[in-house]
């Protein structure tokens, strides 16, 4: 699991991050990015109902999409910026490797394109 330090834990952040950011989309997930200034990045995963209507199954893709985070997260070079990943529907019964290829091929997708947009902190 990720640090306290580096999860998004407010309410407030994912509802100014939906407004103000910009999205990524693959077909296991969805990016909401932003750059804020802080020396560190900060990650959030969303994973709604919808998805599963079980809070087992919710938690454990939640565990799996931080886990890929934590061992991607050094492949990402843009410091300070806040990501939120929302999972979509065709996430269940996907391994750990696939999310983990699918959040590296993100990361090289923002470093490549450089697609954050800086504005104001949250």
């Amino acid at each position: 699991m990720l640090k306290k330090s580096l999860r998004l834990t407010k309410r407030n952040d994912f509802e100014q991050l939906k407004e103000r950011g910009r999205m990524i989309g693959t077909p296991l997930l969805a990016v909401v990015m932003k750059k804020n200034g802080e020396e560190k990045n900060r990650f959030g995963v969303v994973v709604s109902k919808r998805i599963s209507k079980k809070a087992v199954e919710r938690n454990r893709i939640r565990r799996m999409v931080f886990e890929a985070i934590r061992k991607k997260k050094c492949q990402l070079k843009n410091e300070g910026t806040i990501l939120v990943v929302l999972v979509k529907r065709a996430i269940i019964g996907q391994k750990c490797e696939k999310v983990e290829a699918e959040i590296g091929g993100i990361f090289e997708r923002i470093n490549e394109k450089d697609c954050i947009k800086t504005t104001d902190n949250l």
